[in-house]
């Protein structure tokens, strides 16, 4: 799992090549590493409430998005 993205709508617009190096950048470096130690999965989650409202662990990819 990767945590590591930054999300504050207001700096993204104030410093975004903070947020592209981040977020894209680092991004690729994550899928390459990835692939490198032979990883072939990744679990990508729109936002982190989505994992403290499942309704069971572990989560799987036929889980409906959680409600807004």
């Amino acid at each position: 799992m990767h945590f590591a993205a930054n999300a504050l709508v207001g700096e993204s617009m104030q410093n975004p090549s903070k947020y592209f190096r981040n977020n894209v950048a680092n991004g690729l470096n994550l899928l390459d590493a990835m692939i490198s130690a032979g990883v072939a999965k990744i679990i990508f989650l729109f936002h982190l409430r989505d994992i403290w409202s499942a309704e069971r662990v572990p989560i799987d990819e036929t889980m409906p998005p959680a409600a807004n």
